[in-house]
């Protein structure tokens, strides 16, 4: 026993230090595998940089907000004179809104946007309405009530609304029923003049459990006939054609020369892109705003959104994308509140229109941010129509 023990402690004594060594060496692997990521993805950053105009941030902080790397080197669009005015709309009645999509209404719009309710239902912490308020021309409330849109659930989230052969429609995402927890795309008929609801139509591709962000579009033919059309991926390109708002009739479109294997240039840094923005004639061609979501070095989830551009007619072939993230000063300012999360920079495009500001031709584009804020975001349509980059058919 007395020759074992000494045999033992030896043996584990070798055995710690190989242990000791290779943890060293498996931790220097991980550190050289990490620096050479960091590495590659900065060089990314500073090669794109490189082709965007206008001058940097001077700072990597927006309001407080510290940008990741994959956001620095990018300019503001006040300094390339893209972004032209930032604008928080508060909605009195409602807590913390956000999640908005802009349409014209009159001599102002309409804002239809989502806001909770915080409850304290078992494993529902809050529910999810859209409303709609009227803003003048100056984008400021005109009532101090709001409108809730009936969709006959707890759980509707995110709307985004269309005009098609004089009616208004809003799509938007809901649960599947209340026992599941699947959540399909949704689509509201409203009178647009009371904002009855008409009729709610499910969507239902039974695809995927969760479907979100798909964008719809109104395509007035060659014949002067409208039609409701929706993006359901920008890349690879599919679209879907909605002959009739009633029913669950969603139709594949598949043409010759389809958009199907165009090119995105959107970079991977920036996550992949995702619906946004119902599209919008804007000088003979469709324009619309997406976003796209990633995650930086501490795990945090960053949204950022582009635009872009694509035919008039079928085969909606993209015609132009943004080379990097819209920025602006103060787009990630507003505190968490409500039901938003800790732990989030959003910045959510749902809608747009067109008008005139100081003479110029301008895009109002409704934003979400960080889950509890509306900003109404004035860009310049020359200078972003300008940048986006160019992609051949």
């Amino acid at each position: 026993m007395k020759r074992i023990i000494p045999f033992v402690l030896n043996n584990f004594s070798r055995i710690s230090i190989i242990s000791v060594i290779c943890l060293a060496v498996g931790g220097y692997w991980k550190f050289n595998k990490e620096l050479h990521s960091f590495r590659r993805n900065a060089h990314k950053i500073s090669m794109l940089a490189k082709n965007i105009k206008g001058s940097p941030t001077s700072s990597s902080k927006s309001s407080g907000s510290a940008f990741p790397a994959a956001l620095q080197n990018i300019p503001l669009g006040e300094k390339t004179g893209l972004v032209l005015d930032v604008k928080k709309i508060s909605i009195p009645d409602a807590t913390a809104p956000y999640n908005p999509s802009l349409i014209e209404h009159g001599d102002g719009y309409r804002l239809f946007f989502r806001y909770d309710v915080l409850v304290s239902t078992p494993n529902v912490p809050f529910h999810s309405y859209i409303g709609c308020a009227e803003l003048d021309h100056d984008l400021n409330p005109i009532e101090q009530d709001f409108v809730t849109i009936e969709t006959g659930s707890k759980f509707s989230e995110d709307p985004r609304v269309i005009a098609s052969n004089n009616l208004l429609y809003v799509s938007y995402n809901d649960i599947l029923s209340p026992s599941e927890r699947d959540r399909v795309i949704k689509m509201a008929c409203l009178d647009p003049k009371s904002l009855e609801t008409k009729y709610v139509t499910e969507l239902d591709l039974q695809i995927q459990h969760i479907e979100k962000n798909w964008a719809p579009f109104n395509y007035r033919t060659p014949k002067g006939t409208e039609e409701i059309y929706v993006e359901y991926e920008l890349n690879p390109r599919k679209l879907y054609k909605l002959p009739d708002p009633k029913t669950n009739s969603m139709v594949r479109m598949i043409f010759a020369k389809g958009p199907r294997l165009q090119s995105f240039p959107w970079p991977k840094i920036w996550g992949y892109p995702s619906g946004g923005t119902p599209a919008r004639l804007v000088d003979g061609q469709y324009l619309a705003f997406f976003h796209s979501r990633f995650k930086d070095s501490h795990d945090k989830p960053w949204y950022v959104m582009g635009a872009y551009t694509f035919e008039a007619h079928p085969p909606f072939r993209v015609t132009g994308v943004s080379h990097f993230p819209i920025l602006f000063q103060g787009i990630y300012e507003t505190p968490p509140q409500n039901s938003a999360p800790v732990n989030l920079n959003a910045i959510f495009p749902g809608g747009f229109v067109a008008g005139k500001k100081n003479g110029k031709d301008v895009l109002y584009v409704a934003c979400g941010e960080n889950d509890c804020a509306v900003k109404i975001i004035t860009l310049d349509k020359e200078v972003l129509l300008k940048s986006l980059k160019k992609i051949k058919s």
